[in-house]
C-alpha cells in the first residue's frame, strides 16, 4: 500500500446533518463509506480482517471484491482506490510495506529458487494486462498464521523470507512473481517521491527538485505528466500519507504533525486535511478508534 492508504475530495452533497447527534455523524462517515485513493510507493500487503474491501485498479478500472478474512497485495507503483465497509487502525497498523529496494532483494532470492530470471522482462511493462497488480487470498488459519508472522519478524530479511514462505503456503507464486517483477522497476515519479520523503517537512518545488535532479523545471514537469503525475498533487498525497501515519500512531499531537508534513500554519494544515481525507485530522482519529 500502504503503501499507505490515503486520499481526497470525499463528497458530503445530499445528505442531511442532523445537529447534536454523535451517533448520526458516525454513520455519515460511514456513509461516505472511507473511499481512499493512493498511489503505491511499495509493494504492500493487508489483512481484511472482519472487513470487506473494494479495491479499483485506476488505470484501467478493474475491480477486486476482497472478503473479510483475505490477504490483499497491491504491487508498486499502483494507483488505486480503496473502499471499505469501516475504516479501522487495525488494518492500517497491520499493512506490511516492501521498499524498492527490499523488493529486488525479493526478485533476486526468487530468481535462483524459482526460475524467476526464465521471465521475459518485455512481457511485463508498465502497462502489461499479464500482471495482476492486486492480488486478493482468502485465507485459512495456516495462511493467516503465515501472514502474521511476517509481521512479527524485526529484520528485513526474515521478513522477506517469511513473504515468500507465505507466498508458497498461499499458492499464488505464479502470479506474485510477475508483480514482484513489475515492482522491481522504478519510474521517474519513484525518484520524486523518494527524495520528498528524505525530508517530507522541507518546503519543495519545482525550483528545487530541478536542483536535484539536474534537469530544468519544465523537464520534471513534463516527465511527470508523462506518468500522469501532477506536481502539486503528488506533494500533497505524500505529505498527507505521512500525516496519516503520524496520526495513526497517536504520539503527536495534530500542531507537531503538521508542522512534520511541512506545514508552519495549522489552519491551512487542517484545511488541506479536510479537503484531502473529507473531514478534520480529529474526525478521522476517532473514526479509526472507535
Amino acid at each position: 500500500m500502504l503503501f499507505f492508504l490515503y486520499g481526497k475530495n470525499l463528497s458530503k452533497s445530499n445528505v442531511a446533518i442532523k445537529k447534536n447527534t454523535a451517533t448520526y455523524f458516525f454513520r455519515l462517515i460511514s456513509f461516505i463509506y472511507n473511499m481512499i485513493r493512493l498511489r503505491t510507493n511499495k509493494l504492500a500487503i493487508l489483512y481484511t480482517g472482519e472487513h470487506d474491501i473494494l479495491v479499483t485498479n485506476l488505470s484501467d478500472n478493474t475491480q477486486i471484491r476482497c472478503k473479510r478474512n483475505s490477504v490483499v497485495i497491491v504491487g508498486r507503483n499502483v494507483r488505486i482506490s480503496f473502499m471499505a465497509d469501516q475504516l479501522h487502525d487495525r488494518i492500517l497498523r497491520n499493512t506490511v510495506f516492501f521498499d524498492h529496494t527490499q523488493i529486488i532483494t525479493l526478485k533476486k532470492i526468487m530468481s535462483l529458487a524459482y526460475g524467476f530470471s526464465k521471465i521475459n522482462p518485455l512481457d511485463f511493462g508498465t502497462d502489461s494486462p499479464k500482471i495482476r497488480k492486486i492480488i486478493s487470498i482468502e485465507v485459512n488459519d495456516r495462511i493467516k498464521n503465515s501472514f502474521y508472522n511476517i509481521i512479527s519478524e524485526d529484520s528485513h530479511h526474515n521478513r522477506i523470507l517469511s513473504f515468500i514462505f507465505f507466498c508458497k503456503e498461499s499458492s499464488v507464486m505464479d502470479a506474485i512473481l510477475p508483480l514482484i517483477y513489475f515492482s522491481a522497476a522504478t519510474t521517474f515519479c519513484n525518484r520524486v517521491i523518494e527524495l520528498i520523503e528524505s525530508n517530507i517537512a522541507k518546503k519543495w518545488t519545482l525550483r528545487l527538485l530541478s536542483e536535484e535532479f539536474s534537469i530544468s523545471e519544465i523537464t520534471i514537469r513534463k516527465k511527470l505528466e508523462a506518468e500522469g503525475v501532477i506536481f502539486r498533487e503528488l506533494i500533497l498525497e505524500i505529505r498527507m500519507k505521512k500525516a496519516m501515519t503520524l496520526l495513526i500512531a497517536g504520539e503527536l499531537p495534530v500542531s507537531k504533525i503538521a508542522d512534520k508534513v511541512g506545514y508552519n500554519n495549522i489552519s491551512y494544515f487542517i484545511s488541506h486535511f479536510r479537503q484531502f481525507f473529507g473531514m478534520t485530522p480529529k474526525q478521522l482519529h476517532l473514526l479509526l478508534t472507535k
